[in-house]
């Protein structure tokens, strides 16, 4: 629900089978990686291509290229009749403006798909463009690298420097064009990188007005957010005479993967980030579900038990089964995401529409920690010796011009019809080729759009079409408190949890590595389970916190010490 909900309401996508299968692609600036590339002019000039640089020109002669298509067959039942991946009026502008005609070299969809995608580069069968992204468990990047080793895809320096538009590039700038760096080799660039929405921000979701009737102080670090829990449970918010609340609404199916009444916030504040991979002081890649912040984070989650501010059972239950208590006005405090309104928080909301909801940041000092993968996660590579490298280029400009707005033809399309922006399906139709380069903060811009607004220092004329409903239902619910509860969920989500995104310093702390080595594919199962069941036991008070300790020993034993070796071997050798 959560890609859904943020990618159709903000990042609108065009679609084409020549670049299937990307995922909000991004390219920045020349770096300095790139610009030492660039010096080294005997070598680039030969990919240079002969016309003059013009990021938007069409060839003078129709240019043919090779790709391969992800025909999904649930997306392919949303195009309009008679339309399909390989017709339809996202592709037809596109080659009409630059003259190009794409040709699939095949296309399959799931297990299928990946089997291809492997068998082809295993025998040297790529097509001229394509989109290098996480096939199974392994990552873009792994593959990015296999193809550069085996000298199959082009060199893309020059055509990136000489072709990428302004708009293309100020968006990697804003990540200091790390992502570009994370495309390059021995100093010259082999593949155009995504960029993604850093939209990963855990919030404390809470009752308002159980806070207010208690007069507690709104939770914005760990020990306030104990606090509050405790008093919860304590102190009878929902005033029906009985003590029925939970404190924190928690699930235990999952303790720290994100998703809703998990505590990855809460671990997040305390630095402490299990399950991913992250550097040490020395720089050496180590699993953070062993370090010590973690130890103190499982403290602080065990003292909640023992104090009644976890529900007894919480241990036994998934998101659904939790996801009751606020429909039954049972809690008002939960860790989520920004889109919680629309789901778990609805069913409360429409129980009872008095209930006030808000949303706060857990803070780390001045900041906000959010856990992410990194910035890119595909790629847009090109096959060694075509003719025309930059055509990748190009596509992807017209992609972010598209994302803007300043392509008439196209905006008359996402306005009318079933491709309108506001469709709650936009995102199915598509090729799965999603390759318009999105700001880091995209979801805090349009949230700083409404506040200047609301404020009175911005005109409405500054939203793009796919901002416009979103603030329409907003703006609705300001001039008309609750009248419309789904307009109320879209404050809620937008101005509340989008806001704790936006009006806060954060923090990303990447997941270094997130694929495979032989020895995890073989202890991984067996580790992660001894991880949940320590961690919940520690929780639940049946072992003390030191077991942390014995935890730790454990898993370097039955296989984590080595898994960190081949790690950091893998990791050194991405480079």
């Amino acid at each position: 629900m959560k890609k859904t909900a943020l990618i159709s309401a903000v990042a609108l996508m065009l679609v084409v089978s020549a670049c299937s299968k990307t995922d909000n692609t991004n390219n920045g600036a020349t770096t300095g990686t790139n610009n030492g590339a660039t010096q080294n002019q005997t070598e680039t000039d030969a990919a240079a291509p002969a016309e003059k640089p013009d990021p938007f020109g069409p060839y003078a002669e129709t240019v043919d290229f090779t790709t391969i298509v992800n025909n999904n067959p649930e997306a392919a039942k949303k195009f309009p009749e008679g339309e399909s991946y390989e017709n339809n009026k996202y592709k037809s502008y596109l080659e009409k403006a630059l003259n190009i005609k794409s040709t699939p070299l095949w296309e399959a969809n799931g297990p299928a798909y990946s089997n291809k995608f492997n068998l082809m580069i295993a025998s040297n069968d790529i097509p001229d463009i394509f989109v290098v992204e996480n096939i199974d468990k392994t990552p873009a990047k792994t593959l990015l690298k296999r193809l550069y080793d085996a000298g199959m895809i082009e060199d893309m320096t020059t055509a990136y420097d000489q072709y990428a538009s302004d708009a293309v590039k100020e968006v990697n700038q804003s990540v200091n064009n790390k992502a570009l760096d994370n495309a390059s080799f021995d100093g010259k660039l082999y593949g155009l990188p995504s960029v993604n929405d850093m939209n990963n921000v855990n919030m404390v979701w809470v009752r308002q007005d159980w806070l207010d009737k208690l007069k507690l102080k709104a939770p914005t670090t760990t020990d306030e957010l104990m606090v509050v829990a405790k008093a919860f449970k304590e102190q009878d918010p929902n005033g029906n005479g009985k003590k029925d609340e939970i404190g924190l609404a928690a699930q235990g199916a999952q303790l720290f993967n994100g998703e809703p009444f998990t505590f990855t916030g809460l671990m997040w504040a305390e630095n402490a980030f299990p399950n991913m991979w992250v550097k040490d002081d020395s720089g050496k890649l180590v699993y953070g579900s062993t370090q010590p912040a973690v130890k103190t984070a499982l403290g602080k989650l065990a003292q909640m038990y023992k104090d009644g501010s976890l529900d007894s059972e919480f241990a036994l239950r998934d998101g659904n089964k939790t996801a009751e208590y606020l429909a039954s006005d049972r809690a008002g405090l939960m860790m989520g995401m920004w889109w919680n309104p629309f789901w778990p928080i609805s069913g409360g909301i429409d129980n009872n529409p008095k209930a006030e909801w808000k949303a706060y940041p857990i803070m780390t000092g001045d900041h906000v920690n959010v856990g992410n993968d990194f910035y890119s996660n595909s790629f847009i590579v090109v096959k060694k010796g075509f003719e025309h490298p930059e055509l990748a280029v190009k596509i992807m400009n017209i992609m972010k011009a598209n994302s803007s707005k300043k392509i008439p033809e196209l905006l008359e399309l996402e306005t009318t019809g079933i491709y309108k922006a506001s469709d709650s399906t936009r995102t199915q139709w598509g090729l799965n080729s999603q390759v318009v380069p999105v700001f880091p903060d995209t979801t805090a811009r349009t949230v700083k759009k409404f506040d200047d607004i609301f404020a009175g220092t911005a005109k409405e004329d500054i939203l793009d079409i796919a901002e416009k409903p979103i603030f329409d239902q907003v703006k609705s619910e300001k001039d008309n408190p609750k009248k419309d509860l789904n307009n109320y969920k879209t404050y809620l989500a937008w101005m509340e949890g989008n806001g704790v995104v936006s009006r806060n310093k954060l923090n990303n702390v990447f997941n270094e590595f997130t694929g495979t080595t032989p020895t995890m594919e073989q202890s991984n199962t067996t580790l992660s389970d001894l991880q949940t069941k320590t961690f919940l036991e520690i929780i639940m008070g049946k072992k003390p916190i030191s077991e942390f300790d014995s935890f730790v020993a454990s898993w370097n034993k039955m296989g984590g010490e080595q898994i960190t070796k081949e790690v950091n071997d893998a990791a050194s050798a991405q480079q």
